[in-house]
């Protein structure tokens, strides 16, 4: 998914839930910054409160696969279940790594960012467990199993590895798209992108809800989940094959949607946090800002820590089947 989902719709679901306007800010820019926070920061170096952040997503896949397992299946391709009926595939090949919706560690995962009750956190979690619908059936790996064949057209593409859902481009991303994966047996491979998504949209939203019991609120979930879901159908439109031509119109609707709406700006927590010093020949310099112990970008990259460290946890089995010795 992409900031159509990962920032603009579940700041709606998060609002929808019981939320404050502001707490579901927090969420929504959390859940979109993990693919936004791509650079390392040497916050005061050399200094007492010397600070190192933790990248949550990476433009270079072609980095060691270590490097690779700390980012791909902690923030974007969890690992999932192996009986999971939609990830039969035609040459009847598993991967443990492989992503499925809803799967038991998504939950896991969920769960422990909840207990937390870290809008930053929860915000981080919910864009891992969002991706677990529109990645589901690729794997956070170098690995063959990524393969759609015969989609690379171009040079650039046919050099890609298969790293997550390279080969699939933007496809399993795009609210409203239509699209094949020959991998599947043929019940599965017709893929509605907005059947996935409002699937995850209701999952979330009732996680939401219930870990806030807001007061009368719970009797009506079922109810205010048709009235969102009507409103994010609504909000998309019609199912498309082909190029993305909407998209503009479809994060205008979302604005709509959202109450006391703010913009999004990647860089405008960064910013409020870190002062940038620029010297001629010589990197840049960081240092923080007064009172950014309260900020959203420290808070923001704790939370990635935290969540980081969980996962990798959770996942100590795995890496030992795949023989991963650093992550």
């Amino acid at each position: 998914m992409d900031i159509e989902f990962h920032y603009y719709m579940v700041n709606i679901i998060a609002q929808r839930a019981g939320f404050s306007d502001d707490e579901s800010y927090i969420i929504a820019y959390s859940s979109q910054y993990v693919d936004n926070n791509t650079m390392r920061f040497e916050i005061n170096k050399g200094e007492s409160d010397e600070f190192k952040n933790y990248i949550s997503q990476t433009i270079d896949i072609t980095k060691p696969k270590e490097k690779l397992m700390r980012i791909y299946p902690c923030f974007h391709f969890i690992p999932g279940d192996y009986d999971c009926e939609s990830a039969q595939r035609k040459d009847g090949k598993l991967h443990v790594l492989n992503t499925t919706p809803n799967s038991s560690n998504a939950n896991k995962m969920f769960d422990a960012a909840l207990s937390t009750k870290n809008l930053y956190r929860i915000g981080i979690c919910t864009h891992s467990y969002a991706d677990t619908w529109a990645h589901q059936n690729f794997v956070g790996y170098l690995d063959y199993i990524n393969g759609l064949g015969g989609v690379r057209k171009g040079i650039i593409e046919k050099l890609m590895p298969n790293i997550g859902h390279a080969d699939a481009q933007h496809q399993p991303d795009i609210p409203g798209l239509m699209w094949n994966d020959g991998r599947l047996i043929k019940k599965n491979r017709d893929i509605h992108n907005t059947d996935r998504f409002l699937e995850a949209a209701e999952f979330i939203f009732k996680r939401f809800r219930y870990y806030l019991k807001p007061d009368g609120m719970i009797s009506r979930t079922e109810d205010d989940w048709k009235t969102l879901k009507n409103d994010l159908i609504k909000a998309i439109g019609e199912d498309f094959k082909g190029k993305n031509l909407r998209k503009t119109e479809r994060i205008n609707n979302y604005q709509e949607l959202i109450s006391s709406f703010k913009d999004y700006d990647k860089n405008d927590w960064f910013e409020k946090a870190v002062e940038t010093k620029v010297i001629i020949i010589f990197p840049y310099k960081y240092h923080w800002k007064r009172g950014f112990e309260d900020s959203h970008w420290y808070n923001f990259e704790l939370a990635i820590k935290e969540h980081q460290k969980w996962a990798n946890e959770l996942y100590l089995d795995l890496y030992e089947q795949l023989e991963v010795k650093e992550y």
